[in-house]
């Protein structure tokens, strides 16, 4: 009896202790965090893991877009990683993007999403950006196109005034790279330096299907002209399809070595394939980002099988064998490798097919054409071949033969010149290509752009006369290119996207 009484006091001392020690532990675990998953997007200062799982997370898409440029049809900036830090706390680091090759002139004035990251609701008033090279391609003093790679680790820490807050609602962070002060070009001695990253950024909420976007807080040396354009809509992105179910599919991007996941309805249009055939497939994607903080795809294309290829860039002309140079900037495929973002490929137009990746623009009733009797050095197309690339005759990297070419949007710099109002928002205007412009260099007497604005233009305030913008949009050769003689100046016109201002 006296025992068991005593045998009794022991356990019920013991379990108290016990009960004790748990409890001062864990509350050190619950003050000091446990790290575990959430190490691998915050550590410190973005609190502590509780005992027996991870801290709630907030989405924060990452959006990534460009300033125009002049002289440089390809620029591929190899990101080591993008971060967002705290000032007081230098172990407070958030990353957003891991090592990528972002290739930026094809971003000019517009924006894409390159990630969704989960991170800790926290303030954070600096954003990093480390890079560790460059290839850029670039129109010499001659107009002769040259491609050099630069290899130099370069960071560019960005103070945030106001500071980008995450907090429970899903937010978007649009940064914007300026190529010209981020790469240095010297054309006639054919140098090329590279500079840390001259960057911006902003936060804005994500905007609604309908209806303008809301208000940005902008931060960073310049006003961005990128602003005016698409946030919170995916122009176009293309992609392997990696994995692929009834609502959503997983995308691995041309060859910028991102991956995004796209959720899909009842409402997407998919062509050319269904939800349950995707998987494989080399796709065109269109949609926009939700309030959620995911991505909705809207319109899926799947263009081709991987035993195909698709490569989009821009003109370069006619090299000695008399096929097309395109300076490649992005593709996908069979033989597309991330060595030939930034070279010449040899495009073989004979047999194909002349389309316009037109997404919402008004055309009708414009005397513009895109065939093969109206394509020009300059323009920006995209080729879809059912063959992959092959080696070249012509002595460049590869070579491909498209059945399909698009036109796609790209953007040009100028000044405001002869504008004339129309109506229901529409005008037109001439736009005086600023000096170096790729267009004029490789097309000789080329000097301006005759613009239409039309009721679907995106515009940042008033345009006038006399008034520096970035025109993104369809550029059109308006003049026959069948049999004209060498040195003929040819005249473009362009049907705008969006007209943004300069600084």
């Amino acid at each position: 009896m006296w025992f068991n009484q005593n045998h009794q006091y022991y356990l019920r001392k013991f379990s108290l202790t016990f009960l004790g020690v748990a409890f001062v532990f864990g509350l050190i675990l619950l003050t000091t965090g446990c790290g575990g998953a959430a190490a691998t997007n915050t550590s410190g200062g973005g609190g502590g893991g509780m005992l027996f799982g991870a801290p709630a997370t907030t989405p924060l898409q990452v959006w990534v877009g460009a300033e125009p440029t002049d002289r440089i049809l390809c620029m591929q900036l190899q990101v080591s990683s993008i971060q967002l830090k705290k000032s007081a706390d230098a172990n407070a680091t958030n990353y957003l993007l891991g090592a990528n090759g972002l290739e930026l002139t094809r971003l000019a004035a517009t924006y894409t999403p390159v990630a969704v990251a989960d991170v800790i609701p926290d303030t954070f008033d600096q954003l990093e950006m480390d890079v560790s090279g460059a290839r850029v391609t670039y129109l010499d003093a001659n107009g002769v196109v040259q491609e050099k790679d630069v290899t130099a680790n370069q960071s560019s820490l960005l103070a945030l005034s106001p500071a980008v807050t995450v907090g429970e609602i899903p937010t978007m962070l649009s940064i914007n790279v300026d190529i010209e002060q981020t790469v240095q070009v010297d054309p006639v001695n054919n140098v090329v330096t590279l500079n840390a990253p001259v960057i911006s950024a902003t936060q804005s909420d994500i905007p609604s299907a309908v209806g303008p976007a809301p208000s940005a807080v902008k931060t960073g040396p310049k006003a961005m002209s990128a602003a005016a354009s698409n946030q919170g809509q995916i122009e176009r992105v293309v992609g392997q399809v990696m994995a692929a179910s009834s609502d959503q599919f997983s995308l691995q991007v041309g060859q910028s070595n991102s991956g995004l996941t796209l959720h899909t309805d009842a409402n997407t249009a998919i062509e050319n394939a269904t939800p349950d055939t995707l998987n494989g497939m080399l796709v065109s994607v269109e949609g926009r980002a939700l309030a959620d903080g995911t991505l909705y795809a809207s319109e899926v294309e799947a263009m081709l099988a991987d035993t195909g290829a698709e490569v989009e860039g821009t003109l370069g002309g006619l090299n000695k064998s008399g096929l097309m140079d395109l300076v490649a900037e992005d593709g996908i495929g069979a033989g597309m490798t991330s060595d030939l973002v930034g070279a010449k490929i040899s495009v073989v137009l004979d047999s194909a097919s002349y389309g316009i990746n037109l997404g919402n623009e008004d055309m009708g009733g414009l005397p513009v054409l895109f065939d093969e009797s109206h394509i020009a050095a300059g323009q920006r197309i995209e080729v879809e071949s059912d063959q992959g690339l092959q080696a070249d005759w012509a002595g460049n990297a590869a070579q491909i033969q498209p059945f399909m070419v698009e036109l796609l949007r790209q953007s040009v710099k100028g000044t405001v010149q002869n504008y004339q109002a129309g109506t229901g928002g529409t005008a037109e205007f001439d736009l005086v290509l600023s000096k170096g412009s790729y267009l004029g260099v490789v097309n000789v007497g080329t000097d301006t752009v005759h613009v239409y604005q039309r009721s679907t233009t995106q515009a940042s305030g008033g345009i006038q006369n006399g008034q520096n913008v970035t025109v993104r949009g369809f550029l059109f050769c308006t003049d026959s290119t069948d049999s004209i003689p060498p040195g003929t100046t040819l005249h473009f016109a362009m049907v705008a996207s969006s007209i943004s201002g300069n600084d």
